[in-house]
């Protein structure tokens, strides 16, 4: 039996959430051939929602209720292996695959910097390369300040300095408000490729409530001010130190399987 796909729940003013990510079963009876109960199922129930699972016998409805309720566990390397291939997918988005000419994804080193990445995570950075001169740097790390946690970024930066792109890979914004900077959800988070240290100069670098000239969403602030302060920082630390990050020997053994 092999299941992967995340599933996150949470309580928030008495509420609960639950989001579904790609959930995909296998399922192995003894001496036969794997027979795949679910594919790719992903959903989310928002608070006061009424959440139906409409399908024939044998789709899967069963199967879905048990994963979701911890019956049918997704293993730990599973999960792992799953974000880990929607990261891969997401560097190709930020840095376009002609544009270097490097296995990106096995091409990182990890770090820490308090400063600019706080409470003492880990941070990723992938490196474009072509013709072994630098393109772009893309840092995996945490805006911490999320209205419900942290959320997972994945911020390019071109060897100029500027944005390549911007994606976030997990979090557990409320949907319907927070959950818009989601490049599935809006458009939000593309405004900020191109964007420098310099456009916006330093004081536009926050929401509009704050002065800055970035959209905040209708009733749901904090979450896109912990994005544009995550991503400000991330451009401040490429600024004193970023390029270093080419010098560096690589990572092994490589974290993301092609």
């Amino acid at each position: 039996m092999g299941a992967t796909g995340q599933k996150q729940s949470l309580v928030s003013d008495g509420r609960c959430i639950v989001e579904a990510i790609d959930l995909t079963m296998d399922f192995r009876p003894k001496k036969e051939k794997s027979v795949r109960a679910l594919k790719g199922i992903s959903f989310t129930a928002g608070p006061g929602e009424v959440t139906g699972l409409v399908g024939p016998d044998g789709a899967g409805k069963t199967t879905t209720l048990r994963m979701l309720a911890g019956v049918l566990r997704l293993t730990a390397d599973r999960i792992a292996d799953q974000e880990r291939r929607m990261v891969l997918e997401q560097l190709g988005q930020i840095v376009p695959p002609d544009r270097y000419d490097n296995a990106m994804h096995e091409d990182y080193v990890a770090f820490r910097d308090e400063q600019h990445f706080p409470q003492g995570q880990e941070v990723t950075a992938y490196r474009a390369r072509k013709g072994s001169q630098p393109v772009a740097v893309i840092l995996r790390f945490d805006a911490v300040d999320g209205y419900n946690g942290p959320i997972r970024l994945l911020v390019g930066i071109q060897e100029s300095g500027r944005l390549a792109g911007v994606r976030v890979t997990s979090h557990r914004e409320t949907p319907g408000l927070g959950d818009a900077i989601d490049a599935a959800r809006s458009d939000w988070i593309l405004g900020f490729t191109g964007r420098s240290l310099t456009n916006p100069e330093p004081a536009g670098w926050a929401v509009e409530r704050d002065g800055g000239e970035f959209d905040q969403f209708t009733g749901a602030t904090i979450t896109p001010r912990a994005v544009v302060e995550a991503i400000q920082r991330a451009l401040e630390f490429y600024e004193l130190s970023g390029r270093d990050l080419f010098d560096k020997p690589a990572a092994a053994p490589p974290e993301v399987a092609p």
